[in-house]
């Protein structure tokens, strides 16, 4: 954070600035979560897809199938 404070003082870009702050601010946090580098980021992405992942088509019409037959047994 040495830095951002570093170029406030000497430059006027409040969008590099911002930018700046937003990257520290994602790496102090990535860190805080065992995150330090790219492939730990890519690995928590295909986590983070794998525990939110939709079910596939054919999985929905199986869905929709057994729904359908479990209501006329239930009839």
């Amino acid at each position: 954070m040495k830095i951002y404070f570093t170029f406030t003082g000497f430059i006027e870009m409040p969008k590099l600035l911002d930018y700046m702050e937003k990257n520290y601010t994602f790496w102090k946090d990535s860190e805080a979560r065992g995150i330090v580098n790219s492939r730990d980021i890519e690995r928590d992405r295909k986590e983070h897809i794998l525990r939110n992942r939709r079910p596939r088509e054919k999985t929905r019409k199986l869905i929709a199938v057994d729904e359908e037959e479990t209501k006329r047994r239930r009839s």
